[in-house]
């Protein structure tokens, strides 16, 4: 398997700008959606995003998204989960299919969620935005909402390796962006205008499915956000982690309800309760424990809500002339609500307090007093202590299905001068050879870099 470095120069992207240079591995074959049981089908969306799977095949695509999301629900979902960890991709095809995934989960009457399992920015936050419901881990990033152009002048390149060329046009904006002509101010103002018109058409897309306006997603200035700051700003919904998301879809959790209303917490107390009970069925647990939690579960299905219309005749009766209730024992039933909501509170607070682990004995005592709901916005509150300020940034490559630790240096494609200008993979150039149309750099490993 080989590697190379990403980079789409000369063409509009809405991408996180960090992801130029990033490695992508060729695909060993193109992912399908996953069927995790209770009517939810997950949909991955991996790596940088082309149009169609012939402009990059080491690159995820829209084309063979939204065949993954139509097969789920041709395959009967219900709900379907884009889980997404891409910087994003072109803008040429993906505003037409972030809106007919949307409008497919629509007409097939399921629910379409979303999770950033990393990062979902620009074009795939373009994706994700079209959720009825977006989810984010603490650590999540989403944002980027704007495009990126590129004009490469490699003119002085070319008389540096005595190379002439002559550009013939038919039009004064012809030859913008090609990189044998020099840069001009005309087309740096023609590809500015590009980029702002098509950044524009990306914020009203945003401002369509999120509850933020068009001057609130331009007023972000194309920024990245995470976790707390994120669902503040009305990019995200929910901070959650995805085996959260799963349990809360496969619990029923989600439908027309949820996915028509877009204000309030996502789950009540009764909801909360179900999806923790069918965590606990469909985890790693003992025998014991998942029963007990399969026979509560089956005692909160055949509750009565109190809403359904009286079946029987006597139903009718007024209040003086009907027999009085029989109250069943609630004693029992009471303590095991109770026990398992304060179990699903320890388990939140846990969750929360695991996310910030520079927090002092004395910062987690003074949180002790804090209420579970309010605890992840105390936490954001406060400053995070740096362990290695001077560490520069940096953006992992994003690995597609069996793409794991397979030692992506020893596998860069070396005869690459971008790969040359950014360092990547431990080579020497032994030799350059130029033929009518090509230079070829040959490259030797250096075996004492290892």
């Amino acid at each position: 398997m080989t590697a190379r470095p990403f980079t789409a120069y000369g063409k509009s992207l809405a991408l996180n700008p960090k992801a130029f240079g990033m490695l992508v591995f060729e695909a060993p074959k193109p992912p399908e959606a996953r069927d995790v049981g209770n009517g939810v089908h997950v949909v991955d969306v991996r790596g940088p995003l082309m149009h169609h799977a012939s402009d990059d095949p080491s690159c995820d695509n829209y084309d063979g998204i939204k065949a993954r999301v139509c097969a789920a629900l041709d395959a009967g979902a219900r709900t379907v989960v884009l889980s997404i960890d891409s910087p994003g991709g072109l803008v040429s095809g993906m505003l037409d299919t972030a809106t007919e995934i949307r409008t497919a989960c629509d007409a097939a009457g399921a629910t379409l969620l979303a999770y950033a399992d990393g990062q979902a920015t620009s074009a795939a936050y373009a994706l994700a935005c079209v959720a009825s419901r977006l989810f984010v881990p603490s650590t999540g990033i989403v944002g980027s909402i704007g495009v990126i152009d590129a004009i490469i002048d490699a003119t002085a390149q070319d008389r540096a390796i005595g190379l002439t060329y002559s550009i013939v046009t038919s039009g004064a904006r012809k030859s913008d962006g090609n990189p044998h002509v020099a840069i001009t101010d005309g087309s740096l103002v023609a590809t500015q205008t590009r980029v702002d018109s098509l950044a524009a058409i990306f914020a009203a897309h945003v401002a369509t499915y999120r509850p933020v306006t068009v001057e609130q997603v331009i007023g972000l200035q194309a920024g990245l956000s995470h976790g707390s700051e994120a669902v503040a700003l009305g990019l995200a919904d929910e901070i959650a982690t995805f085996d959260q998301v799963l349990s809360f879809a496969r619990a029923g959790g989600v439908g027309a309800a949820m996915a028509a209303s877009q204000e309030g917490p996502i789950m009540d107390d009764n909801e909360k309760a179900r999806a923790a009970l069918q965590a606990i069925i469909d985890g790693d647990g003992d025998e014991k424990a998942k029963a007990g939690a399969a026979r509560a579960l089956k005692a909160m299905d055949e509750e009565p809500d109190g809403d359904e219309p009286a079946k029987e005749e006597d139903a009718k009766a007024t209040d003086d002339e009907a027999p009085p209730a029989k109250e069943p024992d609630g004693d029992e039933e009471a303590k095991a609500v109770s026990a398992l909501a304060a179990r699903v509170d320890r388990m939140e607070r846990a969750a929360a307090f695991a996310t910030r682990p520079d927090l002092s004995d004395v910062q987690r005592k003074a949180l002790a007093s804090v209420p579970t709901s309010a605890l992840a916005a105390a936490l954001s509150a406060i400053p995070r202590i740096k362990v290695n300020p001077g560490a520069a940034a940096f953006v992992a490559p994003t690995l597609g299905e069996g793409q794991g630790n397979h030692g992506a240096a020893d596998r860069v494609v070396a005869d690459s001068p971008m790969a040359f200008a950014m360092g990547l993979g431990s080579e020497k150039r032994v030799g350059v050879v130029r033929d009518a149309n090509t230079i070829t750099f040959h490259a030797r490993r250096n075996e004492g870099a290892r």
